[in-house]
């Protein structure tokens, strides 16, 4: 397990502290046994979390999934090393009076349980090949869209049957640009629910448009220029595969929420970071859907506390970074339409963020619809909320649906 640890931080640090403290103490435990063999319950108790753990990620799909960047996408390599981890356990009950049998049982667990992690973490996608995908109504088609630094990175596949290309609209999770990822299930789920994502996403698929979500690289593990060349590189992808994916890649729209709409806005507005892969093809879109993103991270102070702190654990304080994080100091003319809502009572994120960048996109002569929300904060789900969600869902699909064709 700690194989992936490396790549875990990138990808979601809080599951990668929880897996450091579990290994340590499962190793902790394994050499008091090897040492000590009448201390086999502390072993049965470490292993036994490891395995309560993976339960409740894998049957119950909820909680932080510490072996997120290892079956990513092939979802085998966890239950290899669980299957193994339970032999360990049942061979650690086995009464004997000489201690070979400890070592032979160990060694082989433990190599085993090496390979698998590592193959897993080489293989951890279904290596996208150019060939046609299943793609069924309503359910995800899992995919490695980039491989930087040497780190998979997962997109999900929602796209309508249907024999004719279609456009589609690549969504970028919130989360602080230090939490968060693709799959709807965890302890940050809120942050899609919050996003509208399920429901645009049936709205979209209605109508004819494929919808993608994608994982990228978290800070301050790593560049602070890794979400946005993530995301670019998921267009290009897109635009690479369009044939085979059965897309159309001139009408590609991007939509994200606070962290996720500062990364969409800048998508749209900066030049390329870095060519990287599928460098051939621009990392253009069409359209773009910014929800309650930060537009100006060099001035946070009228923020809340909790958003500051994250800032500051993320991006530091380089003003420099900072104004190069910010969509509001990015905007040039020629940036294509942008559709922008904010809550009005938004404590993380004042709505003048929103404002501010509507602004600046007018003055540009970018085509810009900004929708103050009234009766939420820094969310689009609240019941109480004017326009109502359904209402809001409906405007943003209208959006994408009249720009992208």
């Amino acid at each position: 397990m700690l194989v992936c640890l490396p790549q875990l931080m990138r990808l979601g640090s809080p599951a990668a502290v929880l897996l450091s403290v579990l290994a340590v103490a499962e190793l902790v435990a394994v050499v008091t046994v090897m040492i000590r063999p009448g201390w086999r319950w502390l072993i049965t108790a470490a292993a036994g979390a490891v395995v309560l753990l993976w339960l409740v990620t894998e049957v119950g799909r909820v909680g932080p999934d510490p072996w997120f960047p290892v079956n990513a996408t092939v979802g085998l390599t966890s239950r290899i090393v669980i299957a193994l981890q339970l032999l360990a356990v049942v061979g650690s009950l086995i009464r004997r009076r000489t201690g070979w049998w400890r070592w032979l049982i160990a060694a082989p667990i433990v190599a085993l349980s090496l390979i698998a992690s590592a193959v897993g973490l080489i293989a951890a996608s279904n290596g996208f090949n150019g060939s046609p995908l299943p793609i069924a109504k309503g359910t995800p088609t899992t995919m490695e869209y980039c491989r930087l630094d040497g780190l998979p990175l997962a997109m999900d596949l929602y796209r309508p049957p249907g024999s004719r290309p279609e456009p589609v609209v690549l969504y970028v999770h919130g989360g602080g640009f230090m939490l968060g990822n693709r799959t709807l299930r965890g302890p940050w789920s809120s942050a899609h629910d919050e996003a509208l994502f399920t429901p645009v996403r049936e709205r979209l698929n209605a109508r004819a448009i494929a919808v993608a979500s994608i994982d990228y690289r978290l800070l301050p593990a790593s560049d602070w220029r890794a979400p946005v060349e993530d995301a670019k590189c998921a267009v290009r992808f897109l635009r690479a595969h369009a044939t085979q994916l059965g897309i159309d890649g001139s009408h590609i729209g991007v939509w994200g929420s606070s962290a996720g709409g500062t990364i969409v806005s800048l998508l749209a507005l900066s030049p390329d970071f870095t060519t990287s892969q599928y460098g051939e093809q621009p990392s253009t879109v069409q359209a773009v859907v910014d929800m309650f993103g930060p537009s100006d991270l060099t001035n946070l102070n009228d923020s809340g506390g909790f958003a500051r702190t994250v800032a500051r654990l993320a991006l530091g304080r380089d003003q420099n970074t900072r104004r190069a994080l910010s969509p509001l100091h990015q905007v040039a003319e020629g940036a294509p339409p942008f559709l922008i809502l904010h809550g009005q009572e938004d404590t993380d994120m004042p709505i003048r963020h929103s404002q501010q960048l509507a602004t600046r996109l007018t003055q540009a002569g970018v085509p810009v619809t900004f929708i103050p929300v009234e009766g939420t904060g820094h969310a689009l789900s609240a019941s109480t909320e004017t326009p109502a969600p359904g209402e809001l869902a409906d405007t943003v699909t209208s959006f994408l649906a009249r720009t992208l064709r």
